[in-house]
């Protein structure tokens, strides 16, 4: 099982291995979780040690959160909707780009996420920069993949059966 999977994560492409990344770190965090609940532990360590604080002191004592961030999700559904948006708008942003563009593109557009959470809980008055806050997940990564190819190729036909026909544009 684990020699199948090795083997499909070497020879995928760089959508599938991110993933593959993405699916990995959450299990990772399920089977920690697991463990804090038998031993009656509350330190969540995964969440703590890969989310995004908005608080600047926090972020400064775990820089590499910066990062982590955009790979861990809180849970089945969000990592599931990332992941459907990552794999369709990867699809078509591979048959125009190479598998460095894209990685560039969804680190970027996670770290333009990370800045953007940043500056909007720290100086937006609607939100309580007092409050433990963090941000978690690929959207921005995600999302930068689609501007970008929405951009690149704004006349790209995309069809949902039984759905709709529309342009990237739209």
């Amino acid at each position: 099982f684990i020699d199948n999977i090795q083997r499909r994560f070497k020879q995928g492409t760089i959508v599938e291995k991110l993933i593959y990344i993405n699916i990995a770190i959450l299990i990772l965090a399920y089977l920690f979780n697991t463990f804090n609940y038998l031993f009656e532990s509350n330190n969540n360590l995964i969440s703590n040690w890969l989310v995004l604080p908005a608080n600047l002191n926090d972020f400064l004592s775990k820089p590499w959160t910066i990062i982590s961030h955009m790979f861990y999700h809180q849970g089945f559904i969000h990592l599931t909707f990332n992941l459907i948006g990552l794999y369709f708008y990867g699809k078509i942003f591979s048959q125009y780009l190479n598998s460095k563009q894209l990685v560039s593109t969804y680190v970027i557009g996670g770290l333009f996420g990370a800045l953007f959470y940043y500056l909007s809980f720290n100086y937006l008055e609607a939100f309580d920069s007092s409050n433990k806050s963090f941000a978690f997940g690929a959207s921005a990564a995600v999302l930068a993949i689609l501007t970008a190819i929405s951009t690149y190729t704004p006349n790209y036909r995309v069809t949902i059966p039984l759905v709709a026909k529309f342009e990237l544009k739209y």
